[in-house]
């Protein structure tokens, strides 16, 4: 698993600019971005994949709100889950 910057996102996906990236986020066709430094965001690889498969599979916006909503929850429950390891 990696973070891929913003550049990946819009080649994976095809999206013609970071306003695209924004908007798909606001309206929850895609994931929220990971804050890496003060300055940077990213998203992980397998989320953006995944959003790939699903837009290839031809789910529906729908379809794909869902899922996003889902990476979210899977998202946070690895952090939860890494957070108790080190507690």
């Amino acid at each position: 698993m990696t973070i891929k910057r913003i550049d990946y996102v819009i080649n994976s996906l095809g999206f013609r600019s970071r306003t695209s990236v924004y908007t798909n986020i606001r309206r929850g066709l895609l994931t929220r971005p990971i804050q890496i430094s003060a300055r940077a965001v990213g998203w992980l690889d397998s989320e953006v994949d995944a959003l790939c498969t699903a837009v290839a599979a031809g789910m529906t916006e729908v379809e794909i709100k869902k899922l996003v909503e889902r990476l979210h929850r899977l998202r946070s429950t690895k952090c939860e889950a890494l957070k108790s390891q080190n507690d």
